[in-house]
């Protein structure tokens, strides 16, 4: 097996230190490619596809093999929700301390989508493929429960919005 430092990065900006207990969530998140129902959407999708981009362009000493490994492959959901977790960080979240919090922001839509406890020890396949679908298939309730972002109350229906306006309206609901 090619060990993968792509990979390795991105699980690296998910979880820092605890990549290690989800394992076998992250390596599935990364196998199920991102499909979307909402054409604007497909924005989140090309930041995940810039987001191995820029990797690759600022590691160019990897080899052939594992660039062209990625070459056809579709964004994964792993690099949607990564990608999505940076930008939110790197555009509204940066406080300015130099210290990235990409981290905080992935476990929270992981506590959303209840995947939060699909740790190595417990890890459900199961519960992590209903999940997913569910998420890509935009088959939460109206306030996000089951989605990426989870809003109580919130008066507009979190399913027919795009995931962009989702994450803002989530941050600006935990922030103000």
């Amino acid at each position: 097996m090619t060990r993968d430092p792509y990979f390795s990065y991105i699980c690296d900006l998910a979880m820092k230190r605890k990549r290690e207990d989800y394992s076998k969530l992250l390596t599935t998140l990364h196998s199920y490619p991102f499909e979307y129902l909402l054409d604007l959407d497909e924005n989140r999708e090309t930041d995940g596809l810039e987001l191995r981009l820029e990797y690759f362009k600022s590691h160019p000493h990897f080899k052939y093999d594992l660039k062209n490994m990625y070459k056809e492959r579709p964004c994964s959901v792993l690099e949607m929700m990564v990608a999505l977790a940076k930008r939110c960080y790197d555009t509204v979240l940066d406080p300015g301390d130099g210290k990235e919090r990409v981290d905080e922001l992935f476990f929270l839509m992981l506590s959303n989508m209840d995947l939060i406890d699909c740790k190595n020890d417990s890890f459900n396949y199961a519960k992590v493929n209903h999940n997913v679908m569910r998420m890509m298939n935009r088959e939460y309730t109206r306030d996000g429960n089951g989605g990426l972002f989870y809003i109580p109350n919130i008066k507009e229906d979190m399913r027919q919005v795009e995931i962009w306006y989702q994450a803002m309206w989530y941050i600006d609901s935990i922030y103000n």
